[in-house]
C-alpha cells in the first residue's frame, strides 16, 4: 500500500484506545528494529505483558507509556492518538477567521528544490492559550498520514489570528536555532486551500530561507499539475522583480 494514500486513522476509528496505543507502540518498535524481548528488557516488563500492551489486551499506565517513549527516544505525544475535534456552534470563537472555522488539522505541501521532492506535513491545532492564539504542533516531511508524528522535523508553537492574516510561530523540537514563521494571508476568506509564505532555516546547507507552502483542509491528490503548482511561477517572479521582496498573495 502507498504510504501516502489517504488513510488518516480510518482503521483506528474502529479500535478502542488501548488497541490504538498498542498498534502505535508496535509500529515504532519495528521502526526502531527492536524485538519484543529487547523492549521488554528496557522497560522491565515481561515479553508476554508487552505483547498484551501491543494487542490492546492490557491498558497502559502512564509511567510505562513514558518508559516506552524514552526507550524509543521519542516524545510521549508521538505515541498518542490525536483525534480531530469538531466544535459545536457555542464553542466557536468569534475571533477565528473563516478559513480556520471548525479546523483542528491542516495538511501542508511544499516542493524542496534541494532534493527535488514534494514534502508533506500535518499541522495539528489544539487548545486556545489566549484570545486569538492557539497551541500548534506541526510535523514536516512525514513518513505517512497514518503515523504522521514519525517525521523528519517536529515543530511546537502557536497560531495567532489577526485581521489581515494568520501567523504560525514555531520552534524545532530538536534545535532552538530552527524557528519557523509562516504567514497565511487573507485567512478571513474561506477556501479549501491557502497559500502561505514561510521563513525558516535550511540545514542542508545552513542558511536562512523563505518559500511558499500550500495549506489544505483535505489531503491533496499528488498529480503532476499539483506538484507543478507548488513551484514559483511567472507571477511570483514578476512581483519579486518589481518589489524586490518574496511575497505571497
Amino acid at each position: 500500500m502507498d504510504i501516502f494514500a489517504y488513510s488518516v486513522n480510518k482503521m483506528e476509528q474502529k479500535m478502542d484506545l488501548p488497541q490504538i496505543l498498542g498498534k502505535r507502540i508496535r509500529y515504532y518498535r519495528k521502526q526502531k528494529h527492536m524485538s519484543l524481548r529487547q523492549l521488554a528488557d528496557i522497560i522491565c516488563k515481561s515479553v508476554s505483558t508487552l505483547s498484551k500492551y501491543e494487542s490492546g489486551q492490557i491498558v497502559l499506565d502512564i509511567t510505562t507509556l513514558y518508559d516506552i517513549a524514552h526507550a524509543f527516544h521519542l516524545p510521549v505525544e508521538q505515541l498518542l492518538y490525536h483525534e480531530e475535534i469538531f466544535m459545536s456552534p457555542t464553542e466557536k470563537d468569534s475571533y477565528i477567521p473563516a478559513f480556520f472555522h471548525d479546523v483542528t488539522r491542516l495538511y501542508l505541501y511544499f516542493f524542496d528544490g534541494r532534493s527535488h521532492e514534494l514534502v508533506r506535513g500535518v499541522c495539528d491545532i489544539s487548545e486556545k492559550v489566549s484570545p486569538q492564539t492557539y497551541k500548534v504542533n506541526m510535523y514536516v516531511n512525514i513518513d505517512s498520514y497514518e503515523y504522521y508524528q514519525n517525521c523528519e522535523n517536529t515543530y511546537h508553537g502557536i497560531l495567532k489570528h489577526f485581521d489581515a492574516l494568520s501567523t504560525l510561530e514555531l520552534v524545532n523540537r530538536d534545535t532552538d536555532m530552527d524557528k519557523y514563521i509562516i504567514h497565511i494571508p487573507a485567512s478571513y476568506i474561506n477556501s479549501p486551500t491557502k497559500w502561505a509564505l514561510d521563513l525558516s532555516i535550511s540545514c542542508r546547507p545552513i542558511m536562512p530561507i523563505a518559500g511558499k507552502t500550500l495549506f489544505s483542509k483535505e489531503v491533496q491528490d499528488e498529480t503532476k499539475e499539483f506538484i507543478q503548482s507548488l513551484l514559483f511561477n511567472k507571477e511570483d517572479y514578476k512581483r519579486l522583480r518589481n518589489l524586490n521582496f518574496l511575497s505571497i498573495i
